[in-house]
């Protein structure tokens, strides 16, 4: 099941059978910070975004409650197997740019449809708020989630946005999200 929008709402059938799509839980920041890890540690990239040593992880309800942030989860099962937030970019004309932040997913969880679900979800809720780009910023070496931004329309860009730069990444892309008012 998902939920049909970034607030709870309904839940709709979903193609990854056992699957829902919720906001993050505070009770829940221990796992997920121990699942980004988990995720960081076998793709030998500690530190792309910052996950590994990020403080954030420790406060993610916390940072992901301020105005125009979200973080969701992907459920299975009970059970949380992969996560994305949105937040704006601080920076000039942050207010029209989010950034794709922390998307990462179990072993488990990969293949099923379930990182689509997310991005989805995430990219709705970024529209929802009126941002109009979307950047992230990635490793080479995650090459099913670089896949998978592709196919969801993210162009690569030849070098990070000079406002936002992580030695561990090497991969950075851009999404427009609406027309240009």
């Amino acid at each position: 099941m998902q939920r049909d929008d970034q607030a709870g709402g309904s839940v709709r059938p979903s193609p990854a059978p056992g699957v829902v799509i919720r906001p993050l839980e505070s009770a829940e920041e221990a796992d997920l910070a121990r699942l980004i890890s988990q995720v960081m540690i076998e793709f030998g990239i500690g530190g792309c975004d910052g996950a590994v040593e990020d403080s954030e992880l420790l406060a993610m309800f916390q940072t992901y409650s301020a105005e125009r942030h979200a973080f969701f989860v992907a459920t299975r099962n009970g059970q949380v197997v992969a996560g994305a937030g949105i937040a704006p970019l601080a920076v000039p004309h942050g207010e029209r740019v989010c950034e794709l932040r922390k998307m990462y997913a179990l072993p488990a969880a990969r293949g099923l449809g379930v990182g689509t679900l997310l991005l989805e979800h995430c990219l709705g809720f970024a529209r929802t708020e009126g941002f109009e780009w979307c950047y992230l910023q990635t490793s080479s070496v995650m090459k099913q989630a670089r896949r998978l931004y592709l196919k969801t329309g993210f162009q690569p860009i030849p070098a990070p946005a000079e406002f936002l730069c992580n030695s561990a990444c090497d991969s950075w892309y851009s999404l427009r999200l609406s027309p240009r008012r």
